[in-house]
């Protein structure tokens, strides 16, 4: 169950990774232009364009370290591997959290009031990085 576990969020986080590094070469899927892309994953209404490459590869960069760990934390790893993945677990458990939860503050959704990125981000993004916070933080708890 919970290399099960692992291996989905590890395929969401590698598919979020994906579309970051898409983004960044241009593409614009699933929307049809930059800017309603910008209005559906930045939620930010000052913006009509996408934040610049270099920022969306690390945002893609840090999608797949968090994959890699999760995917880490659902295998038996000898002594020092396993205290390196239980850390880096615990830190992105907090990253992940943090974001889902600032996701439901009312400062959150008066700064990012673009649509569809509010809708979106409150009923998809905000709590699927709290349900990834959550995994990480079973698969973490386990091991201290």
């Amino acid at each position: 169950m919970t290399l099960g576990l692992c291996l989905f969020v590890f395929a969401v986080l590698m598919t979020v990774a994906g579309l970051y590094l898409s983004w960044a070469r241009g593409g614009h899927w699933p929307v049809s232009s930059e800017m309603a892309l910008a209005a559906a994953v930045v939620g930010d209404p000052k913006l009509q364009r996408m934040p610049s490459p270099q920022r969306l590869r690390l945002i893609a960069l840090a999608h797949a370290l968090g994959a890699l760990s999760v995917l880490a934390l659902g295998f038996d790893l000898p002594g020092p591997l396993q205290l390196i993945a239980t850390y880096l677990g615990a830190g992105f458990c907090a990253v992940f959290g943090l974001r889902g939860v600032l996701g439901f503050l009312p400062f959150w959704r008066k700064h990012f009031t673009a649509e569809p990125f509010n809708t979106i981000d409150r009923i998809i993004y905000s709590p699927c990085y709290v349900l990834i916070a959550e995994v990480y933080f079973s698969l973490i708890s386990d091991r201290f």
